[in-house]
């Protein structure tokens, strides 16, 4: 699976430095699929790095439903991006997942270029011109995503529900990359799984500005991580949380 300790692999290894004076407590941070990876590392921490105590995890607009997020990859705006590192990643893990088998024609190519570049390549933008400019037909794959081999590995690489530390989960309400319906859905799943919770939507937020410093976001994640650190008891179920503009 796609998943991550990178969360306790890294408290251990800063450990590993005497002049730090670091305890054996930490709390995970994540945004975007660094959000989904921190999901993943508190689940498999204790199994992973008994060693580390993870007092909770902080997940920020956090890629937690993979098929959710595939059938949206054609209404975001660079989407097409998205789904080349998607693709390439699953292409190179599994190899019943290929690229004839779910991605049209015409677009293979351009998607396995786009996936050799960052995001702040220039040429990256061109490949994206390339694409709108050859055809009016937006459609990337020919096979439904959701179906076969790439459809069984994407449900296998949502977000677990069951993490064990308590969780903050921060969602901006226009997020155009991580859909707020998307987010509410996973944490509906969260919630009858008995997993502690606080759930905060932001209002007007879209995907990158809840990290910002003017976002009310880093605030709360800042206060409830020291609430951790300090020993004070995590909300005990399921809360939602709004806060407008």
């Amino acid at each position: 699976r796609c998943s991550s300790s990178a969360g306790p692999r890294r408290s251990r290894a800063a450990r590993e430095i005497d002049e730090a004076q670091l305890s054996s407590s930490t709390v995970i941070w994540g945004h975007s699929q660094g959000g989904a990876a921190a999901l993943w590392s508190a689940a498999l921490a204790r199994s992973y790095a008994p060693e580390v105590w993870v007092r909770g995890v902080a997940a920020f607009a956090p890629a937690s439903d993979s098929t959710a997020l595939v059938d949206h990859v054609g209404d975001v705006q660079g989407g097409l991006i998205f789904a080349s590192y998607a693709l390439a990643a699953y292409s190179d893990i599994y190899p019943d997942i290929t690229y004839p088998r779910y991605i049209r024609p015409g677009m293979q190519p351009v998607l396995r270029a786009m996936s050799e570049r960052c995001l702040t390549d220039p040429s990256m933008a061109l490949s994206v011109l390339a694409v709108l400019g050859t055809s009016a037909d937006p459609d990337l794959f020919s096979t439904n995503p959701a179906y076969g081999p790439l459809g069984t590995r994407l449900r296998e690489n949502s977000s677990p529900t069951g993490l064990g530390p308590p969780l903050f989960l921060g969602q901006g309400g226009s997020d155009s990359i991580v859909p707020q319906t998307m987010q509410d859905g996973y944490v509906k799943r969260v919630c009858a799984d008995g997993q502690r919770i606080e759930y905060h939507r932001y209002a007007g937020y879209e995907h990158a500005q809840v990290m910002e410093t003017y976002s009310p976001m880093v605030a709360d994640a800042i206060a409830w991580t020291r609430a951790r650190f300090d020993g004070e008891s995590a909300n005990a179920d399921c809360s939602i949380t709004d806060t407008p503009r």
